[in-house]
């Protein structure tokens, strides 16, 4: 019995983790590397993962010990030092999980976001058969198609599907999978290193262009310019495009019209918050992937608690069922459920505010609100300005300009920037990270 407990608990934080990992890791060669690895153990101070040679334990430990124990801080809610231990080669466990990469990809496809894997509801029915009917008829139907919607309510895993779909039925077809953030740095390497042509080449013979987040093309007059051919040339082809957006084409902000207009010519759908029955679905869904009995009350309790965003819904089951790995409880009750939640703060995630963020990072740093949003420089105005910008992001569900507006008028690409370098110093040991756990224990209560 304590064997088969123990391989229990190794499979759901194992499990628990590559969920957050793939959706929440964006750096390909992480990705390429963790799927050949696998958990050996789990215990209350350690993890210990297997990896098949010296090279890759040599690259793990230096590079990515880091980001694998905040992740894996994250799913077991507390830390717990990691370990890489030699083991001989096997097939990759957790088939399911893995990331799908091929010679005819540009980018990563998680191997989750299939159209099988979708549940569906009244919010999302227009957008999956829409996307589905793309992916079977690939630019006869709906070109360009363009998916609008809130954080995590299913565009990537719907716009995935599709690239799924057409790498294992169209053999020949060129696909590429890419954020506008990837497009614009591409693009920029490219310049720098005079090899536009090459990547004129690269996008301009695609088969399938998918492209998330294309509201962050805003401001971006030279990227705006390239996509524009871009996508005319691919149009013109035949070939499919479908983008995404947290708002519908006319509402995106400093971004030229013919692109508006272009984006706007074909389909555009939106994905809405799920009603309770879709968010109990999806609940459900993962209980299965975990392999754990979970009570009906129990499901319908976290659905009613947490309604506005799919990722934060499946991510607080997954705590919960760590959690009840971890300390063997037996049967998950409701109880027990909410205990785990209000601890990660599942319960108010979505409820706080730019405005409790920037008063509660101003009193932490003894500042004020309105220094935040001053155009001062001084380091003692511009670190606490950096943190307030990354807790809002992470915090709220307010897009970049939205954010940015906030903080003075300042351009979307200063609180990228600001979420990146403390998102950086967070996981690269620089000391904030329990400025910004305390920051979100305030904010919580």
């Amino acid at each position: 019995e304590t064997d088969r407990g123990g391989e229990k608990l190794k499979t759901d934080v194992w499990t628990a983790f590559l969920r957050v990992a793939g959706d929440e890791v964006d750096d390909e060669k992480f990705r390429g590397m963790i799927k050949q690895v696998d958990l050996l153990e789990a215990n209350e101070e350690v993890i210990i993962i297997g990896v098949t040679s010296k090279l890759m334990k040599s690259r793990l430990e230096e590079k990515y010990r880091e980001l694998i124990e905040v992740l894996l801080e994250r799913v077991t809610g507390r830390f717990r030092r990691v370990e890489f231990s030699l083991v001989k080669p096997k097939k990759p466990a957790n088939k399911g999980r893995e990331w799908s990469g091929s010679p005819r990809l540009t980018g990563y496809l998680n191997s989750k976001y299939t159209f099988d894997s979708f549940v569906i509801g009244k919010s999302n029915e227009f957008a999956y058969a829409a996307t589905e009917s793309v992916a079977k008829f690939p630019g006869k139907r709906y070109n360009p198609l363009f998916l609008y919607g809130g954080v995590g309510l299913g565009k990537t895993h719907l716009m995935q599907a599709v690239g799924h779909y057409c790498l294992e039925n169209r053999k020949d077809a060129k696909i590429a999978y890419i954020s506008s953030e990837r497009f614009t740095n591409e693009l920029i390497t490219s310049l720098r290193g005079k090899s536009t042509e090459s990547f004129r080449k690269k996008y301009r013979k695609l088969d399938l262009l998918l492209v998330d987040d294309v509201q962050f093309f805003s401001g971006k007059e030279g990227t705006q310019e390239e996509f524009f051919h871009t996508f005319n040339e691919l149009f013109m082809e035949g070939k499919q495009i479908v983008l995404s957006s947290d708002r519908p084409p006319k509402e995106l902000e400093n971004l030229e019209e013919r692109l508006v207009s272009r984006f706007a010519s074909g389909l555009v759908g939106d994905i809405q918050k799920p009603d309770v029955e879709l968010r109990m679905a999806i609940l459900n869904k993962v209980a299965d992937e975990f392999d754990t009995r979970i009570p009906n009350e129990v499901i319908a309790h976290i659905a009613e608690k947490i309604i506005d965003n799919i990722r934060d819904l499946e991510s607080a089951l997954t705590q919960v069922v760590v959690q009840a790995s971890l300390e063997k409880w037996g049967l998950i009750t409701i109880q027990k459920a909410d205990d785990v939640l209000r601890k990660i703060g599942s319960f108010n995630k979505g409820r706080i505010t730019i405005a409790k963020v920037q008063k509660t990072v101003a009193d932490y740093f003894d500042i004020s609100v309105e220094d935040l949003k001053s155009k001062k420089r001084t380091n003692t105005i511009v670190f606490p300005r950096q943190v307030a910008m990354y807790l809002s992001r992470e915090l709220t569900e307010s897009s970049l300009e939205a954010i940015g507006a906030a903080y003075g008028g300042k351009d979307h690409s200063t609180v990228h920037h600001a979420q990146e370098k403390i998102a950086n110093m967070v996981s690269g040991g620089f000391g904030v990270k329990g400025d910004i756990q305390e920051l979100i224990e305030i904010m919580k209560t």
